[in-house]
């Protein structure tokens, strides 16, 4: 389960990509710099040239939080 701020994480990151129709967003736009690694090695999201971007299982756990 994931706590609060993973879930705020996981919704901002739902509005920045999905809702904008972005593939990925600048790292430096989130500053919680342990929970997107943790958010990472769970598979939410993907971390490539200092862009993060929503993996499947992101999408729907961030469809969720919305």
């Amino acid at each position: 389960m994931l706590t609060d701020r993973e879930e705020e994480i996981l919704e901002a990151l739902w509005g920045e990509i999905v809702e904008k129709k972005n593939k990925s967003c600048d790292i430096s736009v989130l500053k919680d710099d342990d929970i997107i690694k943790k958010l990472a090695s769970l598979d939410y999201v993907e971390i490539k040239n200092n862009q993060i971007k929503l993996t499947n299982k992101g999408k729907e756990e961030a469809k969720n939080c919305v």
